[in-house]
């Protein structure tokens, strides 16, 4: 009944809608006002309506406080994020042992200065390129004989045991270095 008021009805059409006597209605209300302390039908419709508001307001401050913890818990993942990488990219560049990063085609998506050193190429020039031609083994240092086919038999295949094989290979600068490829158990 006291939404239907809300909504703007009359006690006729408030009887109507809830098949009751308009006495009824009349009846309601006097007991409503008692209760409230004689205010007016006005006064006790205001007041609901700002108690709907209120609750409404509140719900809307809830939902916009929760966005904004989970803004707040994404802008701190998003720093943590970034210090952990700088970390990483800080050990990866100060290494001083040759660091090559490939994907499961043997292709270089990254390679640390050390490892830039060894190649005696940029960075640009390397990524891309197919680790096994950039490190070619040294005669009779390989088993089997096509280092290629085996070196990228470790890095593909999907998941496994862990994998390693080595190898003596000659860099770019004819220096003579111990290569070891290998790949976690996943």
């Amino acid at each position: 009944m006291l939404l239907q008021s809300m909504s703007g009805l009359g006690d006729k059409e408030v009887a109507d809608a809830m098949g009751l006597s308009t006495e009824t209605v009349r009846t309601y209300w006097k007991r409503i006002r008692s209760k409230i302390g004689g205010a007016s039908r006005a006064e006790v419709i205001a007041l609901l309506s700002r108690r709907e508001v209120e609750m409404e307001l509140r719900a809307t401050l809830s939902e916009k406080e929760e966005l904004c913890r989970e803004i707040a818990r994404a802008k701190l993942a998003q720093v943590s994020l970034r210090e952990r990488e700088e970390r990483y990219r800080t050990a990866f560049e100060s290494n001083p042992d040759y660091v090559f990063m490939v994907d499961n085609t043997g292709r270089i998506l990254d390679l640390n200065p050390a490892a830039q050193g060894l190649v005696g190429a940029d960075r640009e020039r390397m990524l891309g390129a197919d680790l096994a031609e950039v490190l070619l083994p040294e005669e009779g240092s390989w088993q089997p004989a096509d280092p290629a086919r085996s070196f990228h038999s470790i890095l593909g295949g999907g998941p496994g045991p862990e994998k390693q094989i080595e190898w003596r290979a000659r860099s770019a600068p004819d220096r003579e270095v111990t290569v070891v490829v290998g790949r976690e158990a996943s």
